[in-house]
C-alpha cells in the first residue's frame, strides 16, 4: 500500500499528515516529525489488525475529498521533485504492507 505523507514547517514547529489515514502529528524537528508520523501509521495499522483479529467490526471514515487531495499531492510532489523548490514542505511516499482482511 502506498501512503502519501507531507511535513511542513510552520513557525518553529513541524506538522506531518498522512493523507490516506488522515493522521496528523506535530514535533519540534523534521526528524522527530517523520519518526512520529511513521509510528502513528504503524500503530494505526496494528490497531486495526488487532481489532479485526478479535472479530470486531472496524469502520473507518473515508478522508474527505480523498481523490482530489490524492491527485493534488501527486502533482505537487512530482513538480517539487523536478524543481527542488522549498515551498512544498517535505513530502514522501511511505510504502507499507497491510495484512489481508484489514
Amino acid at each position: 500500500m502506498k501512503l502519501r505523507c507531507i511535513i511542513k514547517k510552520k513557525n518553529s514547529e513541524y506538522f506531518g499528515v498522512c493523507l490516506e489515514f488522515s493522521l496528523a502529528v506535530k514535533a519540534a524537528t523534521l526528524r522527530e516529525c517523520k519518526e512520529e508520523l511513521n509510528q502513528a501509521v504503524e500503530e494505526y495499522i496494528k490497531t486495526i489488525f488487532i481489532l479485526t483479529e478479535q472479530g470486531k467490526t472496524v469502520r473507518t471514515r473515508p478522508v474527505e475529498f480523498y481523490l482530489l487531495k490524492k491527485i493534488l499531492f501527486d502533482i505537487r510532489f512530482g513538480l517539487h521533485r523536478l524543481s527542488r523548490k522549498d515551498d512544498f514542505g517535505v513530502g514522501f511516499i511511505k510504502r507499507t504492507v497491510v495484512p489481508v482482511g484489514v
